[in-house]
């Protein structure tokens, strides 16, 4: 499930807290059986600017929720990427720290510590999230159906590459393929009055 919140960057982190304590308490991680790869049961917070905010309020936001789910009593580890980094490490870099884009998904592995939260180990019933501030993305899921399998595996990996630098096609237990794509560039949404950045919350249901 995904969830878009705007609001200042307090509202946002209260708001993804209240959210991620409700996933939380509802789901135990080592139940997920999805096709699409997850770390966690929060797995991903993008929080982009509107209109003419500027990137360092998006950041401190993005940061302000990593420390928010890093905290008692949710604790929950946080890679951060994007402008919440002083480096700028992209989502698709930070996801190759991990075990995200290895089959098959048994556990989560890390290859980095978390930057925020528990750095020792990770719950299996939590997982880990990662939060970053990014300029708006579109996301899209694509089904390609119709045909052969390996040849719907072809043409769902024509149209990832198409796209995007970095999206590995997932096969469903339907036999289509779900090409994922994140394109950046896109036209921004508009300001809303009141509103400095937006958060949008990706959590694995």
């Amino acid at each position: 499930s995904s969830y878009a919140i705007g609001g200042a960057p307090e509202a946002v982190a209260g708001a993804v807290a209240a959210v991620a304590a409700d996933a939380l308490s509802r789901l135990d991680f080592r139940d997920h059986r999805g096709t699409h790869p997850t770390l966690g049961v929060v797995d991903h917070v993008a929080v982009h600017p509107l209109g003419d905010t500027p990137m360092t309020a998006a950041r401190e936001a993005a940061v302000l929720v990593g420390e928010t789910l890093a905290a008692a009593p949710l604790e929950v580890p946080v890679l951060l990427y994007g402008a919440a980094r002083q480096d700028g490490r992209s989502l698709a870099a930070t996801r190759r720290l991990t075990s995200y884009f290895k089959r098959p998904r048994q556990s989560v592995a890390l290859g980095v510590a978390p930057d925020l939260g528990p750095r020792d180990t990770v719950d299996p019933r939590v997982g880990v999230c990662c939060a970053g501030a990014v300029p708006h993305v579109l996301n899209y899921n694509l089904r390609v159906a119709g045909g052969r399998p390996e040849t719907l595996l072809d043409r769902a990996r024509s149209v990832a590459r198409a796209v995007r630098t970095r999206a590995p096609p997932l096969m469903t237990k339907e036999g289509a393929d779900d090409a994922a794509a994140a394109l950046d560039g896109a036209a921004p949404p508009p300001r809303l009055p009141g509103v400095p950045p937006a958060g949008c919350v990706h959590s694995a249901s």
